[in-house]
């Protein structure tokens, strides 16, 4: 896309509807990077990529059996993660259209995020805990839910890697040992904290561990069977954002980490690291939005706020409430230059999305017909916003466009009612009065300077005889009347016919 060819006139927000894009029954969906594709998860478990500026469809993909919930793509956009509610997680190559990792969470899966770079992606199960997946060996590691945890987890990984003996032989395989050795320590971590014996949290490639499972929290563990968390990594892949069901968000940096192993190799793994941690709320948090310049994040939860923080040091800076109507927010993200912060209602005949300013001050309602909204996401490049609703439609919303002719014609001048225009009298001729007044004296001057040849004789030419004399008579030879008819002799004129 050629950012140069955009119109300076134009609106940075959206305004009104544009296109709808029509093709399933659209739950949820995402931009990649350049905003070129758009992916839209279906209800019938189905995954639409369309190529934004034809509006076509360039992939169909039959992804799961159930609703799609989550869609999201990595940086290079050759990946797309696609997550639902039959319990599996899928990691999709989109040039191909064919899955590449499939991962079973033994929950319904609400929200997830994918890595930028590393073949990593997190989720967050319904009444589970959320997890990262390395969706190269598919091995599961649990992810803490508050400060105490998040230091025992450490605690456990630190454990893990200290003095291990591996019995692979090649570096890929001893990486992946260690690895898995690092989730099942956490796994029991995982377990003790949530005072269960059974269903660890992290997961072999076979699948046939205890620990394959993921870690099911019990009703006193802070994560209980009716609510769940929010994942999401920043844009560099440098740290990811968890929120737990009990409105705790931290934030830990992801490093890669070596430890020598007794047999003298060097092993590799991903580390996390607690960086933050603070209350953001007594209620679930639903959705971790990152801002496109990574300076700030928004946190849904629901007790129906958006707060903005600053992604650095999770500072708070303000909150996004509907004064009037007091409605749940049912999805949110940031503008495509992070000045503006958007939001849907969750009220289900209502479809208004609320337009409001960084600083805090609302810029725009967009309304539409008695519609719910299940998704909006913003363009990452232009003032464009798509809309998901309760019917299945994908709304488009763009700028008003303004015809501006003053563009075209500088002296032209813009009306905002019609005018009565009396027009001159020779204000549309081909010449004007002074060139026609002109012609006109010119040429009477031309006919009073001609002079008359009244010297010179003209030849006359004679016209065509109609009749003629027929002195012999030989015209009346050959008829009856002839020769009388002109007095009994052949002396007589007689008509010619000319033809005609």
């Amino acid at each position: 896309m050629n950012l140069q060819l955009l119109s300076p006139y134009e609106s940075d927000f959206p305004e009104v509807i544009r296109h709808t894009l029509d093709y399933g029954y659209a739950t949820c969906a995402a931009f990649n990077r350049d905003g070129s594709l758009l992916a839209c998860g279906c209800i019938d478990g189905r995954v639409v990529v369309w190529d934004f500026a034809t509006r076509g469809v360039a992939r169909d993909m039959l992804a799961h059996v159930s609703a799609v919930s989550v869609v999201a793509w990595n940086r290079r956009g050759d990946r797309l993660l696609s997550t639902s509610l039959d319990m599996s997680v899928k990691v999709w190559d989109v040039l191909s259209g064919t899955p590449e990792a499939t991962v079973d969470l033994g929950s319904r899966v609400l929200d997830g995020s994918i890595h930028p770079r590393r073949p990593l992606f997190a989720a967050s199960p319904h009444g589970a805990r959320a997890v990262v997946v390395d969706y190269r060996c598919l091995v599961q590691r649990p992810l803490p839910q508050t400060k105490a945890e998040a230091q025992k987890f450490a605690a456990a990984t630190a454990a893990a890697t200290t003095d291990f003996a591996p019995t692979a032989t090649t570096a890929a395989d001893i990486n992946m040992e260690l690895l898995r050795n690092i989730a099942a320590a956490e796994a029991a971590a995982a377990r003790e904290v949530d005072g269960s014996s059974s269903n660890g949290g992290a997961a072999g490639a076979d699948g046939g561990d205890e620990a394959a499972k993921p870690t099911t929290a019990t009703a006193g563990s802070g994560s209980g069977s009716s609510s769940y968390g929010a994942t999401a990594f920043d844009s560099n892949g440098k740290r990811i954002f968890v929120g737990s069901s009990k409105g705790v968000l931290l934030v830990l940096g992801l490093s890669t980490a070596t430890t020598t192993t007794t047999t003298g190799d060097t092993a590799r793994y991903v580390k996390f690291a607690l960086q933050h941690c603070v209350q953001v709320c007594n209620a679930n948090i639903k959705k971790i939005k990152q801002s496109q310049d990574g300076r700030h994040i928004v946190v849904n939860s629901s007790d129906k706020y958006l707060r903005l923080y600053s992604s650095s040091t999770l500072q708070h800076t303000r909150n996004f409430v509907d004064q009037v109507n007091r409605f749940q927010w049912k999805a949110c993200d940031f503008g495509s230059h992070s000045d503006y912060v958007v939001a849907g209602s969750a009220h289900k005949s209502n479809h208004k999305i609320y337009i409001w300013l960084a600083d805090g001050n609302l810029v725009k309602i967009l309304e539409h017909a008695k519609d719910g909204i299940l998704d909006v996401v913003w363009h990452p490049l232009r003032p464009v916003m798509v809309s998901c609703t309760n019917s299945g439609v994908v709304h488009v919303w763009g700028t008003q466009m303004t015809e501006n002719w003053s563009a075209f014609a500088p002296d032209f001048q813009e009306l905002e009612a019609n005018v009565e225009y009396v027009e001159k009298e020779d204000e549309f001729d081909v010449d004007d009065e002074a060139t026609v007044v002109e012609k006109k004296k010119q040429k009477l001057e031309a006919e009073q300077n001609e002079i008359v040849d009244v010297v010179s004789i003209e030849r006359v030419v004679q016209p065509r005889h109609v009749y003629h004399n027929s002195s012999n008579g030989d015209d009346g030879d050959n008829g009856d009347g002839g020769g009388g008819g002109g007095g009994g002799g052949g002396g007589g004129a007689r008509r010619r016919h000319v033809p005609r």
